[in-house]
């Protein structure tokens, strides 16, 4: 994985809880 795939993969798992919870 290239490091804009690890940092898109840790801002989805912290963004999207956030954004439906």
């Amino acid at each position: 994985m290239t490091l804009t795939q690890v940092w898109g993969a840790l801002l989805l798992f912290i963004v999207c809880p956030l954004l439906g919870g």
